[in-house]
């Protein structure tokens, strides 16, 4: 009866956390796991959506952390960093320069680039127009319809275009015939940020952020063994 549920509700937390199509950093992912691992009893449900769309669900507390790029308008919530993201290329396999371990734009001069909905991710949309702003280019961008990564590879894979993506999304997608290929650009394109609400009283919240600066240290480096002699 009633009792019982309430102890089964006590005995599960649910950590709701928002994140864009598009991104989900490594540090965010590793955060998860390892906050997953230490408390069962949390049970983390995941969504996508636009970030104006997130950072209003985070203002209305149905929704306990989002991820998200900068700029972004985060005034009266509490932004931890979640890492900086290199933009990359999504090139068909047959494409020159799909091959090699870096690209860098202005070789590759496009005069189409596939890319999300611009109020899907709009601090990577200012990016990619200030990258092909400094390359001295100016490609058409062509959005898919639906903000989906997998839609965008299969619009390359297709038509043999070129999209250009955070690295989070190549790092969780693979798509036949597509090939993933970092710019050789040097400086890191955004950074990214996990939102919370500042009165939030979600122990799970806490936990999870905690996780999240531990996930974003660099990982100590072992002193290396000496052989037996």
């Amino acid at each position: 009866g009633m009792a019982a549920r309430n102890a089964r509700d006590r005995a599960t937390t649910r950590l709701r956390i928002g994140h864009l199509p598009d991104l989900l950093p490594a540090t965010v992912s590793r955060a998860m796991q390892a906050f997953g691992t230490s408390t069962p009893r949390v049970q983390i449900s995941l969504e996508t959506g636009a970030a104006l769309r997130l950072l209003g669900e985070v203002r209305a507390k149905r929704l306990d952390a989002a991820v998200v790029g900068l700029p972004a308008p985060t005034s009266g919530l509490r932004a931890t960093s979640a890492g900086r993201q290199q933009i990359v290329a999504a090139l068909p396999v047959t494409h020159p320069h799909a091959v090699g371990p870096a690209v860098s734009l202005d070789r590759l001069a496009p005069d189409r680039l596939v890319v999300l909905p611009s109020d899907t991710n709009p601090a990577f949309h200012s990016a990619v127009v200030s990258i092909c702003r400094d390359a001295g280019i100016s490609p058409t961008l062509v959005a898919v319809a639906e903000a989906r990564v997998e839609h965008a590879l299969l619009a390359v894979a297709s038509s043999g275009g070129m999209a250009l993506l955070p690295e989070s999304a190549a790092a969780r997608h693979v798509a036949p015939g597509v090939r993933f290929v970092p710019l050789d650009a040097a400086e890191p394109a955004f950074d990214t940020v996990v939102v919370t609400h500042p009165d939030s009283e979600n122990l799970a919240t806490v936990g999870f952020l905690r996780a999240l600066a531990r996930a974003d240290r660099p990982a100590a480096v072992a002193a290396p063994q000496r052989a037996p002699i």
